[in-house]
């Protein structure tokens, strides 16, 4: 087993990793920490948790159009940042629903 330290959203993350692993590891860090960085830019500086959710939730929408045979747009800056903002909304709105069932418990 191999350790590996992942820098993602200014924050390096130590990882166990099978022997080899490393260098696939590292490229989806860096996916992660572009999407991160793109979040941040859109939406301004958040949580590192919601940072983290955000980035997540991109990459997720990412993978759902491909799954679906959507073909994503090519990027354009407006559009980009009116697309994470409803992601944003969103997750927003899930925080919302989780700190009232938390306060009701």
């Amino acid at each position: 087993m191999g350790q590996i330290s992942l820098r993602v959203g200014e924050r390096s993350h130590m990882m166990s990793c099978r022997d080899g692993e490393e260098e696939h590891l590292l490229r989806l860090a860096a996916m992660i920490d572009r999407k991160c960085n793109e979040a941040t830019t859109a939406l301004g500086v958040m949580p590192e948790p919601r940072l983290l959710l955000t980035a997540a939730l991109l990459i997720a929408d990412e993978l759902a159009e491909l799954k679906n045979g959507v073909a994503a747009p090519a990027p354009d800056e407006d559009g980009e940042t009116r697309r994470l903002e409803r992601i944003a909304g969103r997750i927003e709105a899930i925080c919302a629903a989780l700190e009232e069932r938390t306060a009701n418990a």
